[in-house]
C-alpha cells in the first residue's frame, strides 16, 4: 500500500514538473531521448500549452525545438501566432521575418505578415507584401488557398476564383475549399463590381450551377458545418440570382457604366 502511495506521489510530481517546467523536463531527457523523440514530445507539449492559453510557455518550447531544427520556418510562424494572441506584435513581426528567411515564398507567412502590418496601421508596408504575394505562382494546394485568401482581402474576386479552383484540383477532398469557392462565385453574381476584370469566357459562363454544386460538395465533406452551408444554399436557390456575371451587369448597366468611366 505504501509503495502504491509513493508511486502515485512520484507520478503526480512528474506530471506537475512536465506541466509547469516543460522545457526543463525536455532538457533532463536529453541523455536518454534522441532529438526526434524530444521534438515530437515537445510539439505535444506545445499543443497542450496553447490549448490551456499558456502562450509564453508554448513559445519557450518552440524555441527549444528550434535549437534542434533551426531550419523549420513553420515553428517561427507558430510563435508569431502566439505572440499575436499575447499582443506582442513586434515579437510577432520578428518571428515572421525569421520564418520568411527560411522560406521567402511561403504565402501563409507573407499573408500573416501583410495582415499584421495592416492591423498596426502600416498600410504601405502591408500593400507591398500583398503585391509580393500576387507575383508568386502558387504551385501547392496550401499556397493556392492562401493566395486566394490574400486576393479576397484586396477584393480581387476573379483571382480568388481561380486560386480556389486550382486548390480543389490539387486536393478534391477538402470541403472548406469548396465552400470558399462557392462564396466567391456568389459574390461574383451579387456584387456588381466583383467581376469587373473577368475575361469574356468567364463573363458568359453559367457559374450559378457551379456555385450550388460547390456548396453541395462542401455539405457532404463538412459534417460539422451542415447548417451554415444549407443556409447559403437556401439563400441563393432563387430565380432572382443571376446565372452569369454578364447577367448581373445587365441589371446594373448604368451603375457599371458610371464606374467604368
Amino acid at each position: 500500500m505504501r509503495l502504491i502511495v509513493i508511486s502515485i506521489c512520484i507520478l503526480i510530481f512528474l506530471c506537475f514538473f512536465i506541466l509547469i517546467l516543460p522545457v526543463n523536463f525536455l532538457q533532463t531527457t536529453e541523455p536518454v531521448l534522441n532529438s526526434e523523440i524530444r521534438e515530437d514530445v515537445g510539439l505535444k507539449l506545445v499543443q497542450l500549452a496553447e490549448f490551456t492559453s499558456r502562450y509564453n510557455t508554448a513559445n519557450d518550447l518552440l524555441e527549444y525545438i528550434l535549437v534542434i531544427h533551426p531550419e523549420k520556418g513553420e515553428y517561427y510562424w507558430q510563435m508569431s501566432q502566439n505572440n499575436i494572441r499575447l499582443e506582442n506584435l513586434n515579437e510577432a513581426i520578428n518571428d515572421l521575418n525569421k520564418a520568411l528567411e527560411r522560406d521567402p515564398s511561403n504565402i501563409k507567412y507573407l499573408l500573416t505578415q501583410a495582415r499584421l502590418y495592416l492591423g498596426i496601421g502600416k498600410i504601405n508596408k502591408s500593400d507591398e507584401i500583398y503585391n509580393k504575394i500576387k507575383e508568386i505562382n502558387p504551385i501547392s494546394y496550401e499556397n493556392n488557398i492562401y493566395s486566394g485568401d490574400a486576393a479576397l482581402d484586396k477584393g480581387e474576386y476573379i483571382v480568388a476564383y481561380y486560386r480556389y479552383g486550382n486548390a480543389i484540383n490539387l486536393d478534391p477532398k477538402n470541403g472548406k475549399t469548396y465552400e470558399k469557392l462557392g462564396d466567391v462565385i456568389f459574390a461574383l453574381l451579387t456584387i456588381p463590381t466583383a467581376g469587373i476584370n473577368a475575361n469574356q469566357d468567364l463573363l458568359n459562363k453559367d457559374i450559378y450551377i457551379e456555385g450550388i454544386k460547390n456548396y453541395q460538395v462542401a455539405l457532404l465533406l463538412l459534417s460539422g458545418s451542415n447548417k451554415e452551408i444549407q443556409i447559403k444554399i437556401d439563400k441563393y436557390s432563387s430565380e432572382y440570382i443571376p446565372r452569369t456575371i454578364n447577367e448581373l451587369r445587365s441589371r446594373y448597366t448604368e451603375y457599371y457604366y458610371i464606374n467604368s468611366v
